[in-house]
């Protein structure tokens, strides 16, 4: 079993197309990528958390065509998933992380994995921000597919002993 993060699918949602500059020419062409993205990367066997905005829209006729087991975090566009956290810890080899939509804005004890801010604002919130000790999962910041946590944390230390270096 692998574990598997991302953030804001918005699957059905053609105004994010524009709003993040998708690749995209179409909302069909952006769904039909994303399922075939995850799937590539993602078994039945593993774990994906995904942390808000899944879709506009009929959120079982998605998961029943992703891989995997999606634990779901609440986002901001997520009125129809029902009764979901609205954060989780999560603690993976003997680290303790907290799981959110919403990017911190001071850094925390621990290192908070989010989506929310997409794109939009790489300055304060890139994949790795060894300050506010932060690290985005939103779709368009990790190639459009989910990334592995052992991934994720690799690039996290690369990051952080460039910044040590300079």
């Amino acid at each position: 079993m692998s574990i598997f993060l991302i953030s804001d699918l918005h699957l059905d949602h053609a105004n994010i197309i524009k709003y993040c500059k998708r690749p995209f020419l179409s909302v069909h062409q952006m769904n039909t990528q994303l399922v075939q993205n995850w799937n590539q990367v993602v078994t039945n066997s593993d774990v994906v958390f995904h942390l808000g905005d899944f879709c506009h829209g009929h959120p079982d006729k998605w998961i029943d065509m992703l891989n995997g087991r999606i634990e779901f975090v609440k986002g901001n566009h997520d009125r129809q998933l029902g009764v979901i956290r609205e954060s989780l810890t999560l603690v993976h080899k003997d680290e303790l992380f907290l799981l959110t939509h919403y990017p911190p804005f001071e850094p925390g004890e621990n290192w908070i994995i989010h989506g929310h801010a997409h794109n939009n604002d790489l300055v304060n919130y890139p994949m790795v921000n060894p300050v506010l000790k932060s690290m985005n999962v939103g779709v368009e910041v990790i190639g459009y597919k989910p990334i592995l946590l052992d991934e994720l944390l690799k690039i996290r230390d690369t990051t952080i002993a460039k910044a040590l270096s300079l």
